[in-house]
């Protein structure tokens, strides 16, 4: 599921905040808003985030949350990473 770099990086910037608005993960990632909605459906149907729309005013906000699973799930996935990149020993 995080081998797309797109759904690495939002869970990446979802991992550090208790919650994010759409707008600024689209923002922060640099990518078109269809997109960030295609990956962030992807990662709701799989229980990695949750997708709340709030409203607020006279316009509904779209706020995403990392799950318990998808914080275990960034995690392993990151520790991963970093074994690969501190190479093989050679012993």
């Amino acid at each position: 599921m995080l081998s797309s770099p797109i759904r690495y990086s939002i869970i990446a910037a979802l991992s550090s905040v208790d919650s994010a608005t759409f707008k600024i993960v689209r923002d922060a990632l640099q990518v078109s808003q269809s997109v960030l909605s295609k990956h962030m459906w992807a990662l709701a149907e799989a229980e990695l985030i949750t997708v709340d729309k709030v409203p607020q005013g006279r316009v509904v906000v779209t706020i995403l949350r990392l799950t318990p699973k998808g914080r275990s799930t960034f995690a392993r996935h990151r520790r991963a990473l970093e074994s690969i990149a501190q190479g093989f020993d050679e012993n």
